[in-house]
């Protein structure tokens, strides 16, 4: 039968005398077993269920590649050929196994400290359908693990793995959420960054897991440890604000931090000592330096947690601490500027997030206009209005409304 690709014209000519079915990845591999251009191939695949099946590599460092073995995998072909510029190759792969065949499962993931919390809802199903439940999280800044985070987290069924022995968990089934370091063919692997359907980043990967296992999560379902962590107790029971944000993402940072700081009651600042440097070093941002606030700055992430979860209320930058202060169920307000409330806002009732109605804003993920906001992204032509536009009165009043309503 035709050929049937979307091929450049050299390597379709190279592929003029194949018989069966070629797919080849678009966007350098950059898919998802989520994205919408999978149905197609579906349909295509469906239609060749008995012939020849080429999966072509036109890069060799294809970003996210490995994805396509499991798109291939949730089609029902585990058996097909890998035309690179090594030549062909012959791939047999193990099939997914059947959802009544998973009784253990090791979900891997690499991310920042917020999009791992956001990958939690996944382990809350599978520990609640029976799972024995293995989890490796990792640190995409420094590999390092972040198993700490997640020890003690009251979850009967889960067990924390530290990621460089994850090697060594047998299970039925392995999730890799972007852990290229941990990655093996037989991975279920799920990039989830730059994926073209209208979810946040929890309902992707919700939307993996009921993909791959049939089993639905709740994005609300989200959870860390340090239930057991001991803490000073003068950090507790404090107005908490987490001035932070993730190295590279300074458009995030509310800028008037400190002010805010000023008209609170004995505050507890929660951050890094380089978060403070970059308010003090960089344009556009005011040093904080409130001597009415106390500043923790050497925690431990599992003490972090404790701090968050004893909190009267948390004030926060969209950074990993406002997710970890949301699992906790700790009242809650976000400042969003130029990133996105429907991709990144926890799913959770104790969570108000705080933003301006602007026609620019979000940025994030855009690809036309003002803006398009990314890591070491940090021009505006604009120069920021959506975050310096907030002002101290209306996220103080904001405050004084989430002491209320949390009574």
């Amino acid at each position: 039968g035709p050929v049937e690709a979307a091929l450049p014209q050299d390597e379709a000519e190279a592929l003029a005398d194949i018989s069966g079915l070629a797919l080849t990845p678009f966007n350098h591999g950059n898919l998802t077993p989520a994205r919408h251009d999978m149905a197609n191939w579906k349909t295509l695949i469906s239609a060749h269920d008995t012939g020849p099946l080429y999966l072509v590599r036109n890069t060799e460092a294809a970003w996210g590649y490995e994805t396509y073995y499991t798109f291939l995998r949730l089609a029902g072909r585990t058996s097909f050929t890998e035309i690179s510029q090594r030549g062909p190759v012959s791939i047999d792969l193990p099939p997914l196994p059947l959802p009544s065949e998973i009784s253990s499962i090791l979900i891997t993931i690499c991310g920042g400290i917020g999009n791992v919390i956001q990958a939690t809802p996944v382990l809350t199903a599978c520990v609640e359908n029976g799972m024995a439940t293995y989890f490796a999280p990792a640190s995409d800044s420094d590999g390092s693990s972040l198993a700490a985070l997640f020890e003690d987290a009251m979850l009967p069924g889960l067990i924390v793995v530290d990621p460089a022995d994850a090697h060594e968990v047998v299970a039925d089934l392995v999730l890799n959420l972007e852990n290229r370091n941990l990655l093996s063919p037989s991975d279920a692997f799920f990039s989830p960054y730059r994926v073209g359907v209208d979810l946040s980043e929890s309902g992707l990967y919700g939307a993996f897991l009921r993909n791959v296992t049939g089993m639905a999560s709740d994005p609300a379902a989200t959870f860390v440890g340090g239930h057991s962590v001991e803490v000073d107790d003068s950090l507790l029971g404090r107005v908490v604000v987490c001035p932070g944000s993730k190295p590279g993402w300074e458009p995030k940072r509310w800028p008037h931090m400190n002010e805010l700081l000023t008209r609170l009651d004995n505050p507890l600042v929660l951050c890094l000592d380089q978060d403070l440097a970059i308010y003090a070093e960089t344009q556009g941002l005011t040093p904080i330096t409130a001597s009415n606030a106390q500043f923790a700055t050497d925690l431990e992430l599992g003490q972090a947690a404790q701090v968050l979860r004893a909190a009267k209320a948390v004030l926060a930058n969209d950074c990993g601490l406002a997710h970890m202060a949301a699992a906790v169920g700790a009242p809650t307000l976000i400042l969003f500027g130029p990133s996105s409330e429907r991709r990144n806002q926890p799913r959770r009732d104790n969570v108000r997030a705080l933003s301006l109605d602007m026609e620019c804003r979000p940025c994030q993920g855009r690809q036309t206009g003002l803006g398009k906001l990314g890591p070491y992204s940090s021009s505006c032509m604009n120069d920021f209005a959506c975050l310096k536009g907030l002002t101290v009165d209306h996220v103080f009043s904001e405050l004084q409304t989430l002491f209320k309503e949390k009574g």
